[in-house]
């Protein structure tokens, strides 16, 4: 029981934290906070393959705190030790008949739509969002096509059955294989639920936005109506959950697994359902649990630089995700920047991560001093760290909009916000941020579209603070037009960039929902109260509001949500219900006397809405916006933010 354990030997050298100097831009508190964490981490083993993180809180941490000395006279004995996984129950090695049925259903879900693979990958040629690297995806969807091959009639009972062996193992957290052999862990023979689960989920949001239709599931079976499938793939990836809470899984492929579970939710029932709260619930969870929330330095000098680097991608990643659920429903974060080390993940292709050697270390060195590559493509990777630059201070922001009313000192932390915001966004290399002038052409259109909406959740941002001094001080009105004529300008943009580019015509009502109908009600509301003086006292900046622009950009918003009801989006009722008040509003403001709109007749092909329309840096307003919400009552707002969480 003495006898000491043997320990990897590695003879890499310690690479340097690739982007993390791309932290010194962000806010001071954070940079101070992260080093504090770091110092105090630096201690901690690595954590073997199948425990969890323990903090140093836990009672591991007493022998975890000496374990120079624990190692010399026990050699090497890890605190860990402790949660090796005794206290599991041993699972049955047998199954039941229902059991077997069930795993079969959800596998012949496959069977049933032999395309899977190209309708995954032609989403992933579209997607720059997706936690999981591309090149990983496409070796396990390879994999599991090999497997279903081979396991077609009596077989697929046997491939049941292994799938459940296999997820009853502990799965490694950490390893040591090459990255093009990473996929060998969680497929092939060693195939498990998560992959199969995560698999799915993916699926179904390849088809949701299939727009174009050029993926059907098999005509032999009821899935060629695609919303059941939908459905069924949803059923099927929260059977493949419940197995993997029963074995209690813990590793990157059950996190794989529970994202890909959020982004399907979120598709299926909308962002305001409970089925997507819940499901970031267990995300969050498991961000703990794998201690991603800390920054380990004895990582990369064990295990292999993709290994540090998909950790890094998955905090960010899901550090984001959750601001953004919270800002939709106006609830806590789970997640704490508090916790959080939160370091920048290196701004490099997918495809770097399979590499090597001086492959490798030649790769990396393509990046500035603040870590943002040096050939300003707009990438994956790049998106992912913008969005963990806004989500801080939307963390930030979230906690004054969310707490009690603002006092003198919470005002001056609300400018200092604003004050560090802006200038942490100027350090971002401008060929990588989407510019409203030019409209930022010189960015391919599947970038482009990631671009824009990156930059209205940095604009909202600012709409949130902005709206939260007008509420509780006597904050001036101009910056909140100024921002919502830049959201709902903006918007309009991402509109027609999705309509003039076939392959990636998509649901917009997510966009226009989220980012453009907050800026739209404050200027509609606004000049509605300019007509009516009497529902509050006199405002001589709404005469900033160039009024025939705005009205045209209202009136083409308006037009595009009843596109959005007729085409049936996932949004469609709270697209619905906004349509319908905000035209009736634009009425009044075009002809008090009648009511009659006849530009809300014309097709939105009609409005010269390729162009970004003029914008003029001194415009802005106040957001008294309350009697509007009050008037549409508790809407129902299933706000769709895949291209956000993806």
């Amino acid at each position: 029981m003495t006898k000491p354990r043997d320990r990897p030997k590695s003879g890499r050298a310690k690479r340097r934290p690739l982007g993390s100097s791309g932290l010194r831009s962000l806010p001071a508190r954070e940079n101070s906070l992260r080093e504090s964490i770091s110092s105090s981490s630096t201690a901690r083993t690595v954590p073997r393959a199948e425990t969890q993180f323990f903090g140093s809180t836990a009672f591991p941490a007493i022998i975890s705190d000496d374990q120079n000395v624990v190692g010399r006279y026990l050699g090497q004995l890890s605190a860990q030790e402790f949660s090796s996984g005794a206290d599991c129950p041993n699972y049955q090695e047998k199954y039941t008949e229902k059991q077997i049925l069930e795993g079969t259903k959800v596998l012949n879900l496959l069977f049933e739509f032999p395309g899977f693979a190209d309708s995954i990958c032609r989403y992933l040629e579209l997607s720059y969002t997706c936690m999981v690297p591309h090149p990983f995806i496409k070796a396990c969807i390879e994999s599991i096509q090999d497997t279903m091959q081979r396991s077609r009639g009596n077989r697929l009972r046997q491939l049941v059955v292994t799938l459940f062996a296999n997820t009853a193992k502990p799965l490694d957290a950490f390893t040591t294989l090459p990255a093009e052999d990473y996929h060998t862990l969680f497929t092939g023979p060693n195939i498990r639920w998560e992959i199969i689960g995560f698999v799915l989920a993916i699926l179904g949001v390849s088809l949701k936005y299939d727009v174009n239709k050029r993926s059907k599931p098999s005509e032999t079976s009821r899935s060629d109506q695609k919303p059941d499938f939908i459905h069924r793939l949803a059923e099927a990836v929260d059977y493949c959950t419940a197995v993997c809470n029963n074995y209690n899984c813990v590793s990157p492929q059950a996190l794989w697994l529970l994202y890909g579970n959020a982004c399907l939710k979120n598709l299926v029932y909308g962002d305001m359902s409970f089925q997507l709260w819940r499901c970031m619930g267990d995300v969050s969870s498991m961000f703990f649990a794998l201690g991603l929330h800390q920054e380990d330095s004895g990582l990369e000098a064990t295990y292999p630089f993709y290994q540090v680097e998909l950790r890094r991608r998955y905090a960010a990643q899901i550090y984001s995700m959750d601001k953004t659920i919270s800002t939709f429903l106006g609830r806590p974060p789970r997640i704490s920047g508090s916790y959080c080390a939160n370091t920048m993940p290196a701004d490099i292709d997918d495809e770097i991560l399979l590499l090597e050697g001086d492959e490798l270390d030649n790769a990396l060195r393509n990046v500035d001093a603040n870590g943002w590559n040096l050939d300003r493509q707009f990438r994956g990777a790049t998106w992912r760290r913008i969005k963990l630059i806004i989500s801080q201070f939307r963390e930030e922001i979230l906690g004054l909009c969310l707490g009690t009313r603002l006092s003198i000192g919470n005002e001056a932390l609300a400018r200092d916000i604003l004050a560090r915001q802006e200038a942490v966004w100027d350090q971002i290399p401008q060929d990588l941020k989407y510019d409203e002038i030019t409209g930022s052409q010189h960015i391919p259109p599947p970038q482009r579209y990631v671009v824009m909406t990156t930059y209205m959740d940095q604009k909202y941002t600012c709409f949130l603070l902005h709206r939260k001094l007008l509420n509780e001080t006597e904050w001036t009105r101009e910056p909140l037009y100024r921002i919502s004529r830049s959201l709902l300008n903006t918007v309009l943009q991402v509109v027609s960039l999705s309509d003039q580019v076939s392959n990636m015509q998509r649901d917009i009502s997510w966009p226009m929902l989220y980012y453009g109908l907050p800026g739209a009600s404050i200027l509609a509301v606004d000049l509605l109260k300019h007509l009516h003086p009497s529902f509050n006292t006199s405002n001589p900046e709404i005469k900033v509001i160039p009024r025939a622009e705005v009205i045209q950009n209202l009136a083409v918003f308006v037009s595009n949500l009843q596109r959005s009801i007729n085409r049936r989006e996932v949004n469609g009722e709270s697209c619905r219900r906004a349509h319908g008040i905000l035209s009736r509003i634009l009425d009044e403001i075009i002809d008090p006397t009648n009511g009659q709109l006849a530009v809300l007749d014309m097709e939105v092909q009609q409005m010269p809405n390729s162009t970004p329309f003029p914008f003029t840096s001194g415009i802005d307003s106040d957001l008294n916006i309350d009697n509007f919400f009050s008037q549409i009552g508790n809407w129902d707002l299933a706000l769709d933010t895949s291209a956000i969480v993806l």
